[in-house]
């Protein structure tokens, strides 16, 4: 029943908040994926996720927060990019760096499967 032996067994173990572990920067904003509105016609309860980081879903309406598939966690995340960057020194840099390459990388594949799957409408059309 004593929380401090505990407590105690939490503090050597790095990179765990309440038995939570980080695995990487992406875990930080996931907290944030919910956003709820004020009214009907799409306005949002909040205009600001905390100080820094500004809401990707300003100006969206219910409907197409609700058609859209994915969270706006990456967007967020690409958005602060730049405010990241310049405050990270050496290796940190370097990895901000990748982590942006990597991310161009699957949008860029992201396009070309919707792309592509717009062709194959527009060819399906046509030999019809």
């Amino acid at each position: 029943m004593d929380v401090f032996p505990k407590s105690l067994e939490n503090k050597y173990e790095h990179g765990k908040i309440l038995n939570r572990e980080i695995h990487r920067l992406l875990a930080k904003d996931e907290l944030h994926n919910e956003l709820g509105y004020a009214r009907k016609d799409g306005h949002l309860l909040h205009n600001r996720i905390d100080k820094y980081k500004r809401n990707v879903a300003d100006d969206k309406t219910i409907s197409s927060h609700l058609n859209k598939k994915g969270s706006n966690n990456v967007e967020t995340y690409m958005q602060n990019y730049k405010h990241r960057y310049e405050k990270k020194k050496g290796l940190y840099k370097l990895d901000c760096y990748c982590e942006k390459k990597v991310f161009d990388k699957l949008n860029y594949i992201e396009k070309l499967s919707d792309k592509m799957r717009s062709d194959k409408k527009e060819l399906k059309k046509k030999n019809t």
